[in-house]
Parts: C-alpha cells; structure tokens; sequence
C-alpha cells in the first residue's frame, strides 16, 4: 500500500511538471479548430470574433468558450471590437468577392458581448469595416468605402470625409488627447484636431510606392505622447510632439516578415506588437523591440497572428491558419531594464539573488550583461528547473545588450520546494537556488 501510494504521488508531480512546462510561456488555451481574426478582453471576459459570423465568448480568461448570439451573415468577417461605457461594438467584412446581400458592417452589444444586434443603417449594403473609434458623443467607423459617424445614442451613419482628398479604404485609427488619426490604404496618414470635422494629411516621413502612393497603415495605437503606426512591409513608424515627421522604429524586428505588423496593444510600461508569427514589446521610450514571442511556434508561411490584446494579467494573440485559436502569456515574464547603474561600465556578467527569498507568490531576479567592445546585443537565457533538473520556465531567451536588467518570476502556479535558476550569456553560466513558500 505505502508503495502504491508513492507512486500516485510520483505520477502526480509528473503531470503538474508536464502541465506547469505547458503553461510557462504562450499557450493555446482555446478555439482550437477557429481562425481568430479578433480579439477583446477585460478583467476575466474575453471575445474572439471569427469568420463565418461567429463571436465566441469566455469568462474564465480564454479556457472555455461559448458562441454568442450575433446574427450575422455567414460570410461575415470580425475584424475588430470597441468598448464604450460597457457597450461592446464590433466591426465586420466579409469574405466574399462578390455581393453578400447585406454583409459586414457594426455590430452592438449592450450585455458584455452575448447578443448582438445590426446597426447598419446609412451604410452601402455590403461594407468593409475594419476600425470602429469614438470622439466626442459621435462614433466613427473606418471603411472600404470611407469614413462614416453617427450620433452613439441613435445610430444613422453619415459619410463624412469630403475634406479626405483621395482617400477611399480606412484601415486603422487612434486617438492622442482631442487629435485623431486615420491610417488609410494607399495615401498614409491624416489627422483631425476638430473632433473629426477637417482632416489634413500627415505623412511626412513614411515610405511611398515608385507611384507616390503610401505604404497601407493597418494598425496604429497611442502611448503618452507618441502615436505608432504599423507600415505594410516597412515596420513600426512613430511621430513624437516635438517632430513633425514620422520615423522608423524597427530595431530588433529580425527579418522581412516581421515588418508586417498586424495590431497593437499598450499597457503602463510597454508597446506591444504582433507581426505575421512573432509578439515583440518595447519599453516605452525605448527604440528597440523585444521578442516576446517564446512558445509561440507557428509555422511560415502557413499560419499568422491576427490580432493581440491585454487585460491585466494576461497578453491574448489571436491566430489564424495552422495553431489557430486564442493564445495567451502573463506579462510577467517581461524583463525590464534597470536605469540605477550609478554610470558605471558594466565589467562582468552575474546573476544575482531573488528577492525575496524564500517567496510564496512573485520575485524578482536580476542580472547584470558587460559592456563589450562593441556594445552589440547578446544572446541571454535565464530558465527555471526543479530538483530534478526539469525545465519549469524559461524567463528571457533573446539578445539583449549591455545593461542591469530586472526580471519577474510568477509562482502562483508552482508547488513550494526549490527550484534552480540559471543565467546563460554566451559561455557563462551561474545558478542561484529560489525558495518557494507556500
């Protein structure tokens, strides 16, 4: 009997291990058999919005799902939510060449995403819309067939960019403050600083076609002070207060199909951007990208990342073509880098003790990468192990450069015992025991 029973004890801890090693970074944790091409949380409510109509709903942070009420046409395609006040907006196209008898357009819900309701009048009768934003008491909506408002309370869409010279197919937007920005296919940017009345073009400085014509702007987002764009194969373009000219900011974008940038998502310290298979972030007021993309082992071609998102805890992706779904991983695996280096050159590598030690929730590591001669970026892993010698997490796997650097562990998921965590840059290697307490 004591032998049985220690063997169930040993069976158990092997599939923790096995469950917890799952979980330690990107995982698919729903929609399996759906290409999501939409995605939406907050607190422990996520959407995902899906082809053929379909808008699937989890209350349990993307482990279980059901499919909502939305009405649409099958050949429906959701492209992307906006919350208001607890009102939930979702713009759709469709996936058809031809007529769709009525397909795409907006879409509300007033119960948090279970049923959803047309509101469509004032569009064409078959409309791409692909960025829903509000301003004022007025909603805009971004389309194939230009930009539309309507007054929030009673909804009548209008056309209304006469003074968009040119401009036929909208495909992003953000707000900075009381000044909106439009990203368009073919003729770039153009901002509004009257709630939407007047549109001027501000495109200096992002890249043209041998024709003049603009790279498509298909996302943008705001942080602060500087707005974002994502430029078709040409990256991530910003423009700050004090310029008036929009700038590259692709370092550490490693190779031609992550200058396809999808969508943005922002919190407090980072930007966050999804390209065709990769999730990188960067530190606001920082110039170079992080990838943040371990875990997430999509083929290309083949599969790509639609869309990402974040509540609290938690970055969403949602994914079509091969490992489709909703994927998500903690932003606690962020590591951040440590500006209190007293100005002092760096000499060698180290890691240093968690604190606290021992910890019975989260701590923090951190280490320190030498400056080199040629300060160039450096290959650095630090990952988590049991007794045995099993991996539990892997923290930080990418090339970072010479600095003081800061790490969370999360151990919420993980049973007390100790647990072994290694540095690796280049040859060096070192290790310091953490104690976990429950």
């Amino acid at each position: 009997m004591h032998c049985k029973r220690k063997v169930q004890v040993l069976l158990s801890s092997f599939v923790f291990l096995l469950s917890y090693t799952a979980h330690s970074q990107w995982v698919r944790v729903g929609l399996t058999n759906r290409d999501v091409t939409a995605i939406w949380a907050k607190g422990d409510t996520l959407l995902a919005g899906c082809d053929s109509g379909r808008i699937f709903r989890s209350t349990d942070v993307g482990m279980n799902w059901t499919q909502t009420t939305t009405n649409m046409p099958r050949n429906n395609l959701v492209l992307s939510f906006l919350d208001t006040n607890g009102v939930i907006y979702s713009a759709a196209g469709y996936t058809t060449f031809g007529t769709c008898n009525g397909c795409g357009g907006v879409f509300r819900s007033t119960d948090r995403g279970i049923i959803w309701e047309s509101i469509n009048s004032g569009f064409p009768r078959d409309i791409q819309v692909q960025t829903i934003f509000p301003q004022g008491n007025k909603l805009f909506a971004g389309a194939d067939a230009g930009l539309f408002s309507t007054q929030a309370n009673n909804i009548s869409w209008t056309r209304v960019d006469s003074s968009l010279a040119d401009v036929y197919f909208i495909l992003s937007s953000t707000i900075k403050n009381q000044e909106i920005y439009i990203g368009s296919d073919l003729y770039g940017i153009y901002r509004s600083n009257d709630n939407g009345v007047s549109w001027t073009r501000f495109s200096l400085g992002l890249p043209r076609y041998a024709d003049s014509s603009y790279y498509p702007i298909g996302a943008m987002t705001t942080a602060g002070d500087t707005v974002y764009a994502a430029v078709s194969s040409a990256g991530v373009y910003q423009i700050s207060p004090a310029s008036s000219i929009w700038k590259a900011v692709n370092a550490g974008l490693s190779g031609f199909e992550n200058l396809f940038v999808s969508s943005f998502t922002e919190t407090s310290a980072n930007i966050f951007a999804s390209t065709i298979r990769r999730v990188y972030y960067l530190p606001r007021g920082d110039s170079v990208w992080n990838d943040f993309s371990q875990g997430l082992n999509l083929p290309f071609p083949g599969s790509s990342i639609s869309m990402i998102y974040k509540n609290d805890q938690y970055l969403f992706a949602g994914i079509q073509g091969f490992g489709s779904g909703v994927w998500r991983r903690h932003q606690s695996e962020i590591v951040s880098v440590e500006e209190q280096t007293n100005g002092n050159p760096i000499e060698k590598p180290s890691l240093e003790q968690n604190y606290p030690n021992p910890f019975n929730a989260e701590t923090t590591i951190r280490f320190l990468i030498p400056n080199n001669s040629s300060s160039e970026a450096t290959f650095v892993s630090v990952k988590v192990y049991d007794v045995l010698g099993r991996e539990v997490r892997v923290l930080i796997e990418t090339r970072l450069l010479p600095g003081a650097y800061v790490v969370r562990l999360d151990g919420r998921d993980l049973s007390s015992g100790l647990y072994l965590c290694r540095l690796r840059i280049d040859e060096f290697v070192s290790s310091k025991r953490l104690l976990l307490l429950r």
